[in-house]
């Protein structure tokens, strides 16, 4: 993947979506879709709620996700500033920097009994292994 991944911001986590994703097109006209995900923070053993945006292709499929379903991905850490109103009646606005994982590579798994499988994919059987 990556050669020096200490000097990177890739991401890798597994997790469950925290919320129903949030499908939207930007201004653009670019399809994205926001997703919280819930991973364990292995230090603390706290919840984290990571916030990942899903592009185009990506965005189309995990749209129709939903809360609750397990997902493992593979992103990008950034940050961006953004303007929000904060009173519409005199135009006032604050600027914001929202910090999120960009998604590149997304798999909803199903885990059953401590095992994960991902969508799509039949483990090979123990049968087949004797």
């Amino acid at each position: 993947m990556v050669r020096n991944p200490m000097m990177q911001d890739d991401v890798a986590l597994r997790g469950v979506i925290a919320h129903e994703p949030i499908y939207r097109t930007t201004p653009r006209g670019k399809r994205i879709t926001d997703i919280s995900v819930i991973v364990k923070n292995e230090l603390t053993g706290n919840k984290c709620f990571v916030p990942c945006i899903c592009w185009q292709e990506q965005a189309d499929e995990v749209a129709g996700w939903q809360q609750g379903d397990t997902v493992e991905l593979l992103g990008r850490y950034q940050s961006r500033q953004y303007e929000k109103v904060i009173d519409t009646d005199s135009g006032s606005r604050e600027r914001r920097t929202a910090y999120e994982v960009s998604v590149q590579l997304i798999k909803k798994i199903t885990v059953e009994m401590g095992k994960a499988y991902i969508k799509g994919y039949e483990p090979e059987s123990e049968a087949a292994n004797v």
